[in-house]
């Protein structure tokens, strides 16, 4: 399986300027590319040639470098015995799949096969990926193509405010590791709860220091905001009916502003035109 891997890997269509000689050693070398790595595999597999004292350098390895495998394989790079197998190895270990990856890839294989493309088949759709791909890989490698930072959602502001806050600052400060319960309220039915504390504490609140307008308003706000949290709609006001009287008066307004002049007539003129 590994071996079928690599060769889809290095399969790459030869070039059009040879001449039949020159393509037949091209796959020549092909070949013996492969069974370099078929050979370094089965070392590496049966721990023998340049793996033989890995088993014993395993543990002092990890000590100094924390079983980081591309340093290993970056430092077999050196032996030409395992050198295709150390490239084949620093592939795969440098793939990051994420779903972000995929719908990538499978985005620019909707861009490179479309309706105007439909006599691609997957033969030629497979080859044009490989060598962008590889074109992409050699301008990355050569420092032409700019690396994309991680994105940062939050500035350290935002953060520090955030942080501030007394009741995200107790969780932080929290040292109790057998409590898996969370402070933070992260469903309906902790809002709920919470909500229901509100209102003791402000009836508390109430008997003891007497009615306060701001709060009363703060605490409507806030109940109104959590109705919408639960997926409720806040109630809305019902428009008031209108009379048969109030349609009437509002139709005859409406076809006194599209009254038309009669023909000939100009605005000013008429019983209201004082003749200056």
């Amino acid at each position: 399986m590994v071996t079928e891997l690599f060769g889809k890997m290095t399969s790459r269509p030869s070039p059009e300027e040879l001449d039949p000689e020159e393509i037949e050693e091209w796959e020549h070398g092909l070949l013996c590319q492969s069974g370099e790595f078929s050979a370094a595999f089965l070392h590496y597999c049966s721990s023998t040639g340049p793996f033989k004292d890995w088993d014993q350098l395993k543990a002092d390895f990890e000590k100094i470098h924390n079983d980081n495998p591309i340093i290993f394989w970056e430092s077999m790079k050196a032996d030409r015995e395992v050198s295709e197998l150390a490239d084949f190895a620093l592939t795969v270990l440098q793939m990051v799949l994420n779903t972000a990856g995929n719908e990538r890839q499978f985005s620019k294989v909707k861009i490179r096969k479309d309706r105007l493309r439909n006599r691609l088949q997957s033969m030629k759709l497979e080859q044009s990926i490989k060598i962008v791909e590889n074109l992409r890989e050699h301008h990355q490698n050569d420092g032409l193509k700019v690396t994309r930072n991680a994105r940062k959602n939050h500035s350290e502001d935002h953060v520090g405010e955030l942080l501030q806050v007394p009741r995200y600052g107790e969780v932080l400060q929290e040292n109790d590791e057998n409590n898996t319960r969370s402070a933070l309220i992260m469903n309906r039915r902790k809002w709920r709860a919470e909500m229901a504390q509100w209102k003791e504490e402000a009836q508390r609140h109430g008997e003891i220091f007497g009615n306060d307008s701001e709060a009363a308003l703060l605490f409507r706000g806030s109940a109104i905001e959590i109705q919408v949290l639960e997926g409720g709609q806040p109630r809305r006001a019902r428009r008031g009916a209108y009379s048969e009287e109030q349609l009437l008066m509002e139709l005859l307004a409406q076809e006194k502003e599209d009254e038309m002049l009669d023909d000939g007539a100009l605005e000013g003129s008429g019983d209201e035109y004082d003749g200056h």
